[in-house]
């Protein structure tokens, strides 16, 4: 089938309802998927440059990408080829030629079921109390970090910031004053992809990607300050100039040999550290 018009008759078919972007190549379309995150491809099985399995097959195992369906257009109802599509990631086949009615259903549905998908992993990876992510989403999004810090051959800085109170072994704060550190970290934290999670406990943790030791640790410490000048003067929690806020920094530098685990672990032990010995 001719590429350009299959994309003139998706876009006529699709293009009132929602916003498109068209690749006739391969090689166009997977820069554009890391441009633009789209929430659908619709990928022809057959291209001038490429193979649609292939290329289905990259979105799918790619971290950046493994997220977004793929509704697969097959050379009219060649079952090889759908099974084929299916096992190369897709989430459904469509055969060509294309009937514009049943693509728009296929489109809606595929389109539902990835914002319920996305609505429910948003729930399992959000803490209700601090309104963060929780230690799940942390754990997800350090392994992509840790991923893309070392394929860009960048440093990435893990920070871990807990606030302590006299006569409290376990949680002292309230859920006001949970969302106020919370709020805090995250209005000074405003590139996209820095994250603040709650661990629980009064215990925070930054992802700082592209971020070396000694900005690091500036930061770490402006952050520190922030928050224990948030908790002294906010009325929700009255007694905040008895909260202690302790630090520990831990920076994978561009050239590290070590794990992920390894960054964590440190990065614990000189919260342990420092809780043991403020000042």
């Amino acid at each position: 089938h001719d590429v350009v018009a299959v994309i003139q008759l998706l876009y006529h078919a699709l293009g009132h309802d929602h916003q498109l972007f068209m690749a006739s190549t391969g090689e166009q379309a997977l820069p554009m998927c890391l441009q633009h995150a789209p929430d659908l491809v619709l990928l022809n099985v057959a291209m001038p440059d490429a193979s649609g399995l292939d290329l289905c097959r990259q979105l799918s195992t790619d971290e950046r990408t493994a997220h977004i369906p793929v509704l697969l257009l097959t050379q009219g109802e060649d079952v090889l080829q759908q099974v084929s599509g299916i096992q190369a990631g897709a989430a459904e086949c469509l055969a060509q030629p294309i009937n514009p009615v049943l693509a728009k259903l296929r489109v809606s549905v595929q389109l539902a079921l990835h914002y319920q998908a996305r609505l429910l992993n948003d729930r399992l990876e959000h803490d209700a109390a601090s309104g963060v992510g929780n230690r799940k989403r942390f754990d997800r999004q350090l392994g992509i970090e840790w991923r893309r810090a070392g394929r860009n051959g960048e440093p990435l800085a893990l920070l871990l910031l807990a606030i302590d109170s006299p006569g409290h072994t376990t949680s002292a704060l309230g859920q006001d004053s949970l969302r106020l550190v919370a709020d805090s970290l995250s209005a000074r934290l405003q590139r996209p992809a820095d994250m603040v999670s709650y661990w629980g406990n009064d215990q925070f943790a930054c992802v700082l990607p592209n971020t070396p030791w000694t900005h690091g640790m500036t930061l770490a410490r402006e952050l520190a300050a922030t928050v224990q000048h948030q908790l002294h003067h906010a009325t929700v929690s009255p007694g905040g100039a008895g909260y202690s806020v302790s630090l520990g920094v831990a920076v994978r530098t561009s050239d590290s040999q070590g794990s992920m685990a390894g960054l964590l672990a440190l990065a614990e032990a000189r919260l342990a550290d420092a809780r043991q010995h403020p000042g």
